[in-house]
């Protein structure tokens, strides 16, 4: 039977118009009250840097310093760009906690010629080259301290797992070199676990057990260490047994063909449940290990196939929703015990996998969590999975994480900043979720439709909007020391033996749900690009209830834009209206996207217009800096219709807006009483770029334009294809039945 629900309306490409956008003029020059006494100091400090130089470990293999720039109190480093270009600088990060402070590499050959330029700006009566110098407070090695990313344990404890990252804009050849050279100096020590991870983004790391006084020496003593962060193993949760699977089971036929790679423990095939379903198997154990673990990553991809509804089973009856490739990631070892990846390890198994499984898969959950985030730092893992998302056109769904021992009684228990997700959902490109409880009895912590309190929060790492999203992963008691489940009120899932459901809770079990929906959207939307994905699921979220601990944590660090809404990510409601595009828009030029709003709406004085609108996009990212991590900024306005044509109005400001500066999610809901007409509005975008991406660089994006009426008087989608037919086309949607 035909689905006679309306679907959205694509926007044609060929009604999109661009024109030259304004650019703004460049700030004044910073002025030196005492040029004299400062070129003087400069000049000093340089040259005892250059001693400082002299006695890194790398020196030798370098053809470029690396070196902190420090600028004068309120002049931030950006605004000197041009001046440290004029004295061969190429800054390479800006700081995230002072903007007065930057990385940057020069070319050795050119450091005679800087020294000269110092002494001349010292030497002469007015100080020729204060425009350059001006600014500068001090030219000097990286300190330490800016590169350790990792909790510094006590000196008597055991060595823990770091990475050690190299700047991956240096010469491959610099980096290959000093990553044996450190590769050889730990293994001298005797350091246990040493290895050179490779990655597809250009960056090169040196895995170790390292003790707090090794990570002060090797932070200090290598010029082209960027970071050291922690490489500690993977965490993940099991389940709880509970009731066996009947026998004779129905088992429907999938309804979508689009598959979700579960990167995870191993998936039990062989279960009767996932008969058929497993569609291929890739085997990336770690060394020393026998086989599969099975148990989390068979529960994780039975939620993905049957979501929530797998407790259905127990009526003789299966619905499948997706297939799944099985990705196999944590073993056990000869004697049962579990053993999980580290991050480098992981990363190096999907950036090998990801370009082949990219022909037949377009969503990869990733249940498994590192450590919480930090503003101002991307690991490891989270870079890889934007450069691989980004490259391979791919979209991660990664859990936001658990608070496994929370510090106090909830909701006070959010306030510390550990509890943050964990890494790697603070990649900028994937797509993080929370846990919400779906079921509630009495002295469970969360009501129903609320975040669970185990669930991580916001923000990323650059304070943008994270989870985006959030779904089902179960509820929770609190005894006063930690967390107490509850057979009714847990999520369900496949046991490892395939013989018995388990339940449990966690965002492990969340985001298997969110991952099904994207495969569903992929399937439903052939055409349909990991951005257009991205911004169905998020614009077409339904608010939860959130916990209340107060400042600092804001209300949408917990759950995003709320719980999917699939079946209005496909179809129009009565009184909407949504227009879809997918495309891509030029830095430095004004993009007018056109809808319309039906006469129906000005005519009918009950109605109340409301635009909503989601943007998101694949900025490419920065190698070395965290900061200005995001390379591509889209700003937004609306063009209303009005007696005398159209005009602007600002977005941003409303309760539920979301917008970041230079993060690749804007959102934003304007309502319309009166003074507005009917006919073509715009939405006007501007794409800006920073780094060193080209001139003519093209940014692809996706954009849900939503036109609603909120006294549900008119039924906008009728009336507007009456008064303007033939203008949009309708999405053609492939769902199964």
């Amino acid at each position: 039977m035909p689905d006679n629900r309306p679907p959205h309306l694509w926007i044609p490409p060929d009604r999109i118009r661009v024109t030259p956008a304004r650019t703004g003029r460049g700030g004044e020059s910073f002025v030196r009250e005492n040029p004299g006494e400062h070129s003087a100091r400069l000049l000093s400090t340089f040259r005892a840097s250059l001693q400082q130089f002299a006695d890194k470990e790398d020196l030798d293999l370098a053809t470029d310093l690396i070196v902190e720039i420090t600028t004068a109190s309120g002049r931030g480093v950006s605004a000197e760009r041009g001046h440290l270009r004029n004295l061969g600088f190429q800054i390479i990060a800006y700081s995230a906690e002072d903007s007065s402070r930057a990385i940057a590499r020069i070319p050795r050959d050119l450091v005679p010629n800087l020294t000269r330029k110092l002494e001349t700006y010292a030497g002469t009566p007015k100080h020729r080259g204060k425009g350059n110098f001006g600014a500068i407070e001090a030219l000097a090695p990286v300190g330490a301290e800016r590169k350790i990313a990792i909790a510094m344990p006590a000196l008597t404890d055991p060595p823990k797992p770091a990475l050690i990252s190299l700047y991956t804009s240096l010469p491959s050849r610099i980096k290959e070199q000093a990553a044996e050279r450190l590769r050889a100096r730990l293994t001298e020590d005797g350091k246990p676990h040493v290895a050179v991870h490779h990655f597809a983004n250009g960056g090169v790391a040196v895995a170790a057990s390292l003790t707090a006084t090794d990570i002060a020496a090797v932070s200090e003593q290598y010029m082209f260490v960027r970071s050291i962060e922690s490489n500690a193993t993977i965490m993940i949760e099991g389940g709880i047994r509970a009731d066996p699977i009947p026998q004779i089971i129905h088992v429907d036929r999938v309804r979508c063909e689009t598959p979700v790679v579960v990167v995870d423990s191993g998936i039990n095939a062989q279960a009767s449940l996932l008969a058929g379903l497993v569609r291929r198997t890739f085997v990336e154990l770690p060394p020393g290990t026998t086989g599969p673990h099975l148990s989390h990553g068979t529960f994780v991809a039975s939620r993905a196939i049957y979501g929530d509804a797998i407790t259905e089973v127990l009526a003789r009856r299966a619905v499948p929703w997706c297939p799944v490739v099985d990705l196999q990631v944590t073993g056990v070892d000869p004697v049962g015990n579990r053993v999980t990846p580290s991050p480098a390890a992981l990363a190096e198994i999907l950036e090998r996998l990801v370009p082949q499984l990219a022909r037949e898969a377009r969503v990869f959950n990733i249940s498994l969590g590192v450590e919480p985030a930090r503003t101002g730092f991307y690991s490891i893992l989270a870079r890889q999975l934007d450069f691989l998302s980004r490259e391979h056109k791919v979209l991660f769904v990664v859990a936001a994480g658990n608070i496994l021992q929370p510090v106090a009684t909830p909701p006070m228990h959010f306030i510390p900043d550990n509890t943050r997700l964990l890494s790697p959902a603070e990649g900028l490109l994937v797509l993080s979720v929370g846990a919400i409880a779906k079921y509630h009895e009495t002295g469970c912590v969360a009501e129903q439709q609320e975040v669970a309190p185990y669930s991580r929060r916001g923000p990323g790492a650059d304070e943008g909007l994270k989870p985006e999203l959030v779904a089902h992963g179960g509820n929770a008691m609190f005894d006063g020391a930690g967390w107490v489940l509850s057979p009714r009120t847990s999520a369900y899932g496949l046991g490892r033996e395939g013989t018995h459901l388990e339940y449990a809770i966690g965002t492990s079990y969340s985001a298997p749900l969110v991952a099904q929906y994207a495969a569903r959207l992929f399937d439903a939307y052939p055409a349909a690009t990991p951005n257009l994905v991205k911004s169905l699921l998020c614009h077409f979220a339904n608010k939860v209830l959130v916990p209340q601990p107060g400042a600092p944590v804001e209300d949408h660090h917990f759950c995003g834009f709320g719980e999917p809404d699939v079946e209005r990510t496909l179809y129009s409601s009565d009184h909407s209206l949504t227009y879809l595009y997918q495309g891509s828009i030029l830095a430095d030029q004004y993009t007018y996207l056109p809808f319309h709003i039906p006469q129906a709406l000005v005519d009918d004085v009950q109605s109340r217009l409301t635009v909503r609108g989601t943007i998101i996009f694949d900025p490419p990212v920065s190698s070395d800096d965290s900061d200005k991590y995001s390379l591509c900024r889209v700003a937004g306005r609306l063009r209303k219709r009005v007696g005398a044509g159209l005009q602007e109005v600002s977005i941003g400001g409303e309760e539920t807006d979301v917008l970041y500066p230079w993060n690749p999610l804007l959102h934003f809901s304007h309502s319309f009483r009166r003074g507005y007409a009917s006919g073509e509005w715009e939405l006007r975008l501007r794409l800006m770029t920073r780094g060193d991406l080209p001139s003519d660089f093209s940014q692809s994006l996706a954009v849900v334009l939503e036109v609603i009426d909120r006294a549900d008087c008119v039924r906008v989608r009728d009336a507007a294809l009456q008064e303007f037919p033939g203008l949009y086309s309708p999405v053609v949607l492939r769902v199964a039945a």
